[in-house]
């Protein structure tokens, strides 16, 4: 039983692991940012009470997806919330922040955007679930609370973004990126992953490709050399 335990906080000491943690739930917060900007855009421009409740329907799964779900008579309780992205990446950013000294700084500015946006979540479950109740000025704090969840989460990707660079000489950090250069292309442009490698090796992708390999074989995983020429490769041609 003990082993087990052991297993299970060790990640809380890797820091480059708890990185990769909250870069894999950033992405999925960041994939709900263009469904709430469409959703926003449809209810400030206003419509008929039909379609208001389709709006606020799918605008409640999307918060859902963000915050966690909600218990009606305790959602003011942060332990209450089951999962959420948002949750994950305050968890994962304040604890790689307990472990890190350089980095600190943007690890706390993660968690600090990511509660914002949390914040403003929780406020917009409780104003739809006023729903026909709801007043104007109930309307238009709910499109605050919407407008202030997209501000907090563009500053968060930017934070996040930027703190790519600080993992540059750890090749799980670089390899997760090249796994999932098509969610990163799609969220922040074509040839993003492409222009952040080349930015991480001035000297040419191939630098990359070798030292990738290079750590990967010293490691004992040879298999993952026709992986790595084929992601590096990819981004040759992008």
């Amino acid at each position: 039983m003990q082993k087990e335990q052991r297993y299970i906080s060790s990640y809380h000491h890797n820091d480059c692991l708890l990185f990769q943690f909250l870069l894999a739930e950033f992405l999925c917060a960041y994939k709900e940012l263009p469904q709430l900007k469409s959703l926003y855009r449809e209810l400030a421009e206003g419509c008929e009470q039909k379609k208001q409740r389709r709006l606020y329907k799918k605008l409640a799964i999307s918060l859902e997806a963000l915050s966690g779900t909600t218990q009606e008579y305790m959602r003011i309780f942060s332990w209450n919330q089951n999962g959420g992205f948002l949750k994950k990446i305050m968890t994962y950013s304040t604890q790689l922040s307990d472990i890190t000294a350089s980095k600190n700084a943007d690890a706390l500015k993660v968690q600090r955007y990511a509660n914002k946006a949390w914040v403003h979540c929780l406020h917009c479950h409780d104003l739809l679930l006023l729903r026909n109740k709801q007043t104007e000025k109930d309307k238009k704090e709910l499109l605050s609370a919407l407008e202030e969840i997209q501000k907090s989460l563009k500053m968060l990707a930017r934070v996040a973004v930027a703190m790519i660079t600080e993992y540059q000489d750890d090749e799980n950090v670089l390899f997760f990126i090249l796994r999932h250069k098509e969610q990163f292309d799609k969220l922040f442009g074509k040839r993003f992953v492409s222009k952040l490698f080349s930015k991480l090796f001035p000297k040419g992708l191939s630098n990359g490709k070798r030292f990738l390999i290079r750590r990967y074989k010293k490691r004992g995983f040879d298999d993952l050399e026709p992986i790595i020429a084929q992601k590096i490769t990819e981004l040759e041609t992008a």
